[in-house]
């Protein structure tokens, strides 16, 4: 590892790692980037004009090196992850850690921070895959999960904090694998959606709005836990279907004081 780098030795292995090579092939600069769990890896790097380089990537480590002031400095694990999730961090030219944050706790790990762009204030948009019962802001397009495993995109200010949050999708999986930023307060999302028809590709244009005025209340179509489940599949959903009777939780938005 290189002077100056946010972590100069693995806590764990496999460990992510970040490497610049000069234009004749060496080193540069060199900083491993996890926890002491068995898998910490990286999914995503950009760099902005400044040469800040922006990493997303999954983590089962529940202390991966993050910093105070960002969004979710420490592990905050729904009913139905057993792992952290993901990460996105912020990087110098010379490796140092300018801000990191847990950022995707969902089971789906390896799919936790897909893609990551830099905006043009410092801030970071990451999307990977969440589940129901995520947290979103006040200027989410979708607030709501319309199904099992949506996308979940998430927009990152100049020290690592919550700007907003969304969901997207209607298929059982939607799987994020490019980011563009058409507009200051936009994020273009490519996407492959996979459900019972198949799998297809979507692209979409995701506006945040202003913040402040939000969406209208919802009731997610996605039951988060059950009591109890009949054998078998529901044909419309591909989940277990639910027994007559038992008590379920199911999440939404503005439901709620």
């Amino acid at each position: 590892m290189t002077a100056g780098a946010a972590q100069a030795t693995p806590a764990g292995t496999p460990a992510a790692f970040v490497e610049k090579l000069d234009p004749s092939g060496n080193v540069a600069m060199a900083t491993y980037l996890g926890g002491s769990s068995q898998l910490n890896w990286g999914t995503s790097i950009q760099l902005d004009s400044a040469g800040n380089i922006y990493v997303g990537g999954a983590t089962y480590s529940f202390d991966f090196p993050t910093t105070a002031g960002s969004y979710l400095p420490q592990v905050l694990l729904p009913a139905w992850a057993i792992t952290p999730g993901g990460f996105a961090a912020k990087l110098s030219p010379a490796g140092g850690l300018l801000y990191s944050t847990y950022i995707i706790d969902t089971s789906f790990s390896f799919n936790a921070a897909i893609s990551v762009i830099p905006d043009p204030s410092g801030g970071v948009y990451v999307a990977g895959v969440g589940g129901p019962g995520f947290p979103v802001t006040t200027s989410a397009p979708q607030p709501c999960a319309d199904s099992q495993n949506p996308a979940v995109v998430t927009h990152l200010g100049a020290n690592g904090n919550l700007i907003d949050r969304t969901y997207f999708g209607q298929s059982y999986l939607t799987s994020p694998f490019g980011l563009a930023l058409p507009t200051d307060h936009s994020v273009e999302l490519g996407a492959s959606a996979s459900g019972n028809s198949g799998v297809a590709a979507a692209l979409a244009e995701l506006d945040f709005g202003d913040g402040v005025t939000p969406p209208a209340s919802c009731l997610s179509s996605v039951v988060l836990n059950a009591a109890s489940f009949t054998p078998g599949v529901d044909s419309g959903t591909g989940m277990p279907a639910i027994a007559p009777g038992s008590a379920i939780t199911l999440t939404g938005f503005g439901l709620g004081p």
